[in-house]
């Protein structure tokens, strides 16, 4: 298994680690099942983080989640369908990878 965190200034404890892991595979877990529960549907980090209420939770954490499913296989990156953010920079979209031949359309509109 791959290590979910970046402990770079070696100054966690093992116990605190443990924990940090156990929340970034929790975080991670969660962005899985709602894009496996909304297949075809494009998705940012912050529209994760709002339908997902991970308000607590920092973008850049979210981010590090969808990299890691994107890595390994569960969801797929689309650089050409982009939606501005609430920074007003624009933002890549992530789906679900359904098959190897078949790719998403839609796209969530939600900006609440």
């Amino acid at each position: 298994m791959r290590n979910k965190i970046h402990d770079t200034n070696n100054d966690l404890d093992p116990d605190e680690k443990k924990i940090l892991i156990f929340k970034a595979e929790s975080i991670e877990k969660k962005i899985r099942y709602f894009f496996q529960s909304n297949p075809g549907i494009h998705f940012t980090s912050e529209d994760i983080q709002r339908n997902l209420n991970l308000t607590e939770c920092p973008l850049t954490s979210i981010r590090r989640s969808l990299s890691n499913l994107y890595n390994d296989g569960y969801i797929l990156k689309d650089n050409q369908v982009k939606k501005m953010g609430k920074y007003g920079v624009s933002i890549c979209t992530y789906f679900l990878k359904l098959n190897n031949n078949q790719i998403s359309i839609s796209f969530n509109d939600d900006n609440n």
